[in-house]
């Protein structure tokens, strides 16, 4: 009987579908925004929810650094265990390679879209989230890839899959360096808050908001978005709760248009309320 030859370049049913799974993974993360833009909305308003979502992991991650950096020790020691089981001849368990590689599809979507909100809204203020976010990709390939190793010309698989995984590291590396300051206390911060003027005692405080309908003008009705037809427009007016002991005698008046196609007011409570 002669020898089977595999032929090192052939497709391999495996090698499909962790591709496949990587891709779903990274369809994962961004299917909400591509939904709202097939849906009609302008990219803008498309992006709105990722971006606010992405402010408020920001905000905790800030107010959480010794947390975050517990969890990064956490998943660098258990990429350690992974190459080490590795470097042992033993392979990962194949459902948890699998989940694993979703993972690193969705993160790699993740780093996408934040890379485009740094572009057009964010311009470098954000430090820590793509911290996070190579704190999870380098773990995640050193777990799926291993030691990352010189590409060879053994195939043509093996050969992209080596390289992209040596880039990865090192793309995750680089996300990694402009945190590090943060996270150990010597980036940059804000000012301490002042002790007279904006921003000062005696707020913040409570607030209380009412609600006032008005009539629509005719001419804006005739260019209202259809999916706006059912919003009832109103006034919320907030005002602080302020205690009678308090040295005022006013307080000032902020006004807040929001953008056109996104009246919803449970997103601007937030901005009201600190203003």
């Amino acid at each position: 009987m002669g020898e089977e030859v595999i032929d090192p370049n052939s497709c391999n049913p495996s090698r499909f579908i962790d591709c496949l799974i990587v891709f779903s993974g990274f369809l994962a993360s961004i299917i909400q925004p591509v939904i709202l833009l097939f849906s009609g909305k302008d990219v803008n308003d498309a992006i709105w929810p990722h971006a606010y979502r992405t402010l408020q992991m920001t905000m905790i991650l800030r107010d959480n650094i010794e947390i975050m950096i517990f969890l990064a020790l956490i998943l660098f020691t258990i990429s350690i265990v992974f190459i080490t089981y590795q470097i042992k001849g033993k392979s990962n368990n194949l459902i948890i390679q699998r989940i694993l590689l979703f993972l690193l599809g969705l993160n790699c979507g993740f780093i996408m879209l934040y890379f485009l909100l740094d572009i057009f809204y964010l311009r470098g203020a954000f430090l820590l989230l793509p911290t996070a976010y190579g704190i999870i990709l380098f773990s995640t390939l050193l777990i799926v890839g291993g030691v990352p190793r010189l590409p060879t010309i053994e195939s043509r698989y093996q050969f992209a899959t080596r390289s992209l995984h040596l880039l990865g590291v090192f793309f995750a590396a680089w996300l990694l360096m402009p945190g590090i300051p943060a996270m150990i206390g010597i980036a940059p911060s804000p000012p301490e808050k002042p002790i007279i003027g904006y921003g000062a005692n005696p707020g913040p405080f409570n607030t209380t908001m009412t609600i006032h309908p008005y009539l629509m003008p005719e001419e804006v009705e005739q260019i209202i978005l259809s999916q706006e037809q059912d919003v009832d427009f109103s006034v919320y007016l907030t005002l602080p709760e302020l205690s009678e002991d308090l040295p005022l005698d006013s307080i000032p008046l902020a006004l807040l248009s929001h953008g056109w196609g996104y009246p919803v007011y449970n997103e601007y409570t937030d901005w009201i309320s600190h203003l």
